[in-house]
C-alpha cells in the first residue's frame, strides 16, 4: 500500500514538474519579451539626451527579442537602431538597420510597420541627397497610409512629403502637402500636429522671403506650443524665430531667441539641438563682432558635437572658428580649423557618394533579378 502511494506520488510529482517546467519556459519567454519591450522604451527615452546609452539599450533589446524569436519586437528594435544611427549621421548603418526591420515587417505582413520604416528611410535618403530613393520610400508609405483609417499617420506622411519638397526648395509642392496635412489636423483637432504644421509653413515662407507671413505662422505655432507646454516645439520655434530675425538682419533679436533656445534644448535633454543652438549663438555674436564671446560658444558647440558625433554641426563650427580666429588675428588656429573643416567635408561627401553608389548597385541587382525571373517564367510558359 505504501509502495503504491509512493509510486502515485512520484508520478504526480513528475507530472507536476513537467507542467511547471512548461509554465516556467512560457513565463521566461514572456519575461524576455517584456524585458525587450521595456529596454526598447528606455532606449527611445535616451535617443537625444544620451545617444550612446540609447544604442547600448537598443542592441540589448534586439538581442532579447532574437533569443525569444519575437520578430515583431525585433523589427521595432531594429527600426529604433536605424533612428539612432540616423541621429549620429551614420547613414549607411541607419539604412542597413531600416532594411532589416523592413524585411521583417514584410515577412510578418505588417503594412503599418512597412509604412513606418519606409517613412524613416525616406528621411535618411533625403539627407544624403538620394532624392529618387527618398521619394520612392515616402510614396510607398503614402500608399499604405491612404488605404488605412489612421488619419493622423496620413497627416504625418503628408507633413514629411512637405518637408522633403521644402528641403529641395520646391515650395509650391511643399505647401500642397502641408495644406493636406493641415486640413486633417484641423478636422481632428490635433493641436500638436497643428503646432508642427504651422511651424513648417513658416519655414516655407521664410525660404521664399515672405517674412511677414512666416512670422505669423511662427506666432500661431508658438501660441499652441505654449498652451501645450511643449518645450520641444518651443525650442525649435525659438530657433526658427531667431532665423527669421537673422534674415531681417535684426541681430540683437536673433541672438535673444538663439540664446533662449539653448535653455529649452538643455531642459528637454536634446543634445543635438543644444549643439546647434550654441553654433547659432556663436554665429550671431561673430556678426556682432563680439569675437571672444563667439569663441566660447563655438567651443562649447564643438565639444558637444564631437561627443555625440554630430558631424555636420562639427563641420559648420570648424568653418565658424576659422572666421573667428581670422578676426582675432590668430592665423595658425584659423588654418588648423579650416583644414579640419575641409577634411570633414570631404569625409562626409565621400560617405554620401559611397551610399548612393551602394543604392544604385542594389537597385540594379534587384532589377536584374526581376528580369531573370520574368525570363524564366516566359520559358516555363
Amino acid at each position: 500500500m505504501l509502495k503504491f502511494n509512493l509510486l502515485q506520488t512520484l508520478r504526480a510529482t513528475i507530472l507536476f514538474c513537467s507542467i511547471l517546467g512548461y509554465g516556467c519556459e512560457h513565463i521566461w519567454a514572456q519575461e524576455l519579451i517584456d524585458q525587450a519591450t521595456t529596454i526598447l522604451e528606455q532606449s527611445k527615452e535616451f535617443r537625444y539626451s544620451k545617444p550612446d546609452t540609447a544604442m547600448i539599450l537598443a542592441q540589448k533589446a534586439t538581442e532579447f527579442a532574437r533569443q525569444n524569436k519575437n520578430s515583431a519586437v525585433e523589427a521595432a528594435c531594429l527600426r529604433n537602431i536605424g533612428i539612432l544611427y540616423k541621429n549620429q549621421e551614420d547613414f549607411t548603418k541607419a539604412i542597413e538597420a531600416y532594411r532589416q526591420s523592413l524585411d521583417i515587417y514584410r515577412q510578418l505582413g505588417d503594412s503599418s510597420g512597412v509604412a513606418d520604416c519606409s517613412n524613416n528611410m525616406g528621411s535618411v535618403y533625403k539627407y544624403i541627397g538620394n532624392y529618387e530613393s527618398a521619394l520612392e520610400a515616402y510614396y510607398r508609405c503614402l500608399r499604405i497610409r491612404e488605404n488605412s483609417k489612421d488619419s493622423l499617420k496620413l497627416a504625418s506622411i503628408y507633413n514629411n512629403l512637405g518637408n522633403f519638397f521644402s528641403f529641395q526648395h520646391k515650395i509650391a509642392q511643399a505647401l500642397k502637402y502641408y495644406q493636406q496635412c493641415l486640413e486633417i489636423q484641423k478636422r481632428t483637432g490635433e493641436e500638436r500636429g497643428l503646432c508642427r504644421t504651422y511651424m513648417n509653413l513658416g519655414i516655407c515662407h521664410l525660404d521664399q522671403d515672405s517674412l511677414k507671413t512666416a512670422f505669423n505662422f511662427f506666432k500661431k505655432s508658438l501660441r499652441i506650443a505654449n498652451k501645450l507646454d511643449d518645450h520641444v516645439r518651443i525650442a525649435q520655434l525659438h530657433t526658427n524665430v531667431g532665423l527669421y530675425y537673422e534674415n531681417r538682419r535684426h541681430y540683437d533679436s536673433a541672438l535673444y531667441y538663439y540664446q533662449r533656445s539653448i535653455g529649452y534644448y538643455h531642459r528637454i535633454g536634446d543634445s543635438y539641438g543644444q549643439a546647434l543652438a550654441w553654433h547659432n549663438t556663436s554665429n550671431m555674436l561673430t556678426k556682432k563682432e563680439r569675437y571672444l564671446e563667439a569663441l566660447d560658444y563655438a567651443q562649447l558647440g564643438l565639444d558637444l558635437s564631437q561627443e555625440i558625433n554630430y558631424r555636420n554641426n562639427t563641420r559648420k563650427i570648424y568653418y565658424l572658428l576659422t572666421n573667428i580666429y581670422m578676426q582675432l588675428e590668430i592665423p595658425k588656429r584659423a588654418i588648423a580649423n579650416f583644414e579640419n573643416y575641409t577634411a570633414l567635408s570631404d569625409s562626409l561627401y565621400n560617405e554620401e557618394s559611397t551610399q548612393k553608389l551602394s543604392e544604385m548597385q542594389a537597385k540594379y541587382a534587384t532589377q536584374e533579378k526581376e528580369q531573370k525571373i520574368q525570363l524564366l517564367q516566359k520559358d516555363q510558359e
